[in-house]
């Protein structure tokens, strides 16, 4: 195998092709507005480039023009992946197979949500059958990482190997991970070290929960930075359709999630109230492969209780993840005790912040930087931490309570008082709404090293210097990378306009509106 590069080089942004390809399907609605090739085609493209927002617009549209179209249906799956919700993505899937969708056409999606969901075996199935019909960089590192959750080393250094002897950066990434999760802490140090130095340090505990994570929870780590399972993702988890039986992959999924509920249901009656008390019976029963639960399906006993179909639906609910999702300040982030490890494996105190599906270029670099983000500021876990300071609030109110019984002077009255001016920062900080509006803007370029992006917008201005005439330079984070931002518009219709003219000097670009609240910076250019 190759080695590692010797020297960590500066990030270079790569080609676009993924843009260049949307800005001609851009080109061809702002034509024919309800071209429903272009309309599909261009959410497909938005997925690839982590924008599911733009992609469910493009999806709706296309709905418009023909609501019946399954590669709708499909497209929206594919977007749900990159939402972290790969449940509801193959429930979507699930019904695009049924109306007729070749699976290739949708294979290296699927197969990441069924990573995401713990069945890295049917993912490696759709990976294969999607490099059939064409090599791609993205689908080979997905599988490598998929053969590595797995367990499979060695198979899955052999898959990154060509890309590896290329330099390629993230295949190098895709190999740390390979061998962190597979026990070589060490090694995977040594990789992280040559390509992300800054990084390295910090990474080495990562790396080291990593190891002892369950097939779902390295999937989301690997893919999305985020080593635990929240509720939310838990939940969505429940969405998923019963898995095809091993050998029927690829077709028929009704039929493999039915005829085993018909051979199920009747034992399932006679033998309800053993099965309450002897999970393994229950176990003996599934007809389907469960990756996500492993040795920790046994203490959970609702599926139990379920009909047939429920129960396999359910199955696809990480048993250890429900663990940690209950009592998340319970361990400690870095390395939980070891008697703890099977049934809370990950515990929620340090989520990492999500980073895009597209490009590996920089997905450790997400990680790091989501890694030291508070729990508070995530999904759907900030809820229980939200409530954490009002008992403490209540109890100081009380000692202060206290205070004014023993000693009711004035002067003592003043003090207790006091502990309410630490409500005045909060007022004083500004509203992120009113601070950053939702605005309309044109994303012109992206990289994860800002510092290069200056260079960027000059080099793009040099190119079309009276479209660029007068407009100012901003970026934001988008996950793993940095959008480079021209705007603010009036309107889309505006940010559109200037699309087009930047396709007139061959420079391609799209419209993107951020959010209330998102946080925009002006760059400074010299």
């Amino acid at each position: 195998m190759s080695a590692p590069p010797v020297a960590a080089q500066e990030i270079v942004q790569p080609a676009t092709p993924h843009a260049d390809k949307l800005a001609a399907q851009m080109r061809i609605l702002a034509k024919d507005p309800k071209n429903l090739d272009a309309l599909i085609e261009a959410g497909r493209l938005s997925v690839r480039l982590g924008e599911p927002a733009a992609a469910f617009q493009f999806f709706q549209r296309a709905e418009d023009v023909s609501p019946d179209d399954p590669r709708i249906t499909a497209g929206r799956a594919a977007a749900y992946v990159i939402l972290e919700r790969p449940g509801e993505a193959l429930r979507l899937f699930a019904q695009a197979e049924q109306k007729g969708v070749p699976i290739a056409d949708f294979a290296a999606d699927r197969g990441l949500a069924y990573d995401l969901t713990g069945h890295p075996d049917y993912a490696q199935s759709d990976y294969r059958l999607a490099l059939s019909k064409g090599d791609d960089p993205e689908v080979r590192r997905r599988l490598a990482l998929s053969l590595a959750i797995s367990g499979d080393r060695k198979q899955a250094a052999d898959m990154l190997d060509p890309m590896l002897r290329k330099q390629d950066r993230g295949a190098w990434r895709a190999q740390a991970f390979n061998l962190a999760m597979n026990g070589d802490i060490a090694g995977a140090d040594k990789i992280v070290r040559t390509i992300l130095p800054d990084f390295s340090g910090n990474l080495t505990a990562f790396f080291r929960r990593l190891a002892d994570a369950s097939p779902a929870e390295k999937a989301f780590a690997v893919h999305f930075g985020q080593l635990s399972l929240s509720p939310a993702q838990i939940a969505d988890a429940q969405l998923a359709p019963p898995l095809p039986l091993r050998g029927e992959q690829g077709g028929g999924v009704e039929v493999a999630s039915a005829e085993p509920a018909r051979k199920a249901r009747k034992p399932r009656r006679q033998r309800r109230a053993k099965q309450e008390k002897t999970q393994p019976k229950a176990e003996q029963q599934q007809t389907i492969p469960v990756r996500l639960a492993e040795a920790e399906a046994e203490p959970v006993q609702k599926p139990v209780t379920s009909s047939a179909p429920l129960a396999s639906t359910s199955e696809h609910v990480a048993a250890t993840a429900m663990q940690p999702a209950m009592p998340p300040p319970a361990t400690a982030p870095d390395t939980p005790p070891a008697a703890e490890q099977k049934v809370a494996k990950a515990p929620a105190t340090e989520k990492t912040a999500p980073s895009s599906i597209g490009s590996e270029e920089d997905r450790i670099g997400a990680i790091m930087r989501g890694i030291s983000v508070p729990a508070s500021e995530l999904g759907v876990a900030p809820m229980p931490g939200a409530e954490a300071p009002r008992p403490a609030f209540g109890a100081t109110t009380a000692a202060s309570e206290r205070k004014e019984e023993a000693a009711p002077t004035p002067a003592t009255e003043k003090p207790a008082a006091k502990p309410q001016p630490t409500a005045k920062p909060k007022k004083s900080t500004p509203d992120p709404a009113k601070q950053y509006p939702a605005r309309h803007w044109v994303q012109v370029a992206g990289g994860a090293n800002q510092k290069t992006l200056p260079r960027e917008w000059n080099r793009l201005k040099d190119k079309a210097p009276e479209a660029f005439k007068g407009k100012q330079a901003w970026t934001t984070p988008l996950r793993f990378t940095n959008r480079l931002l021209a705007g603010p518009f009036d309107s889309e219709a505006d940010a559109q306009d200037f699309v087009n003219k930047l396709a007139g000097k061959g420079l391609s670009a799209f419209t993107f509106t951020s959010d209330a609240g998102q946080k925009i910076e002006k760059l400074d250019i010299q």
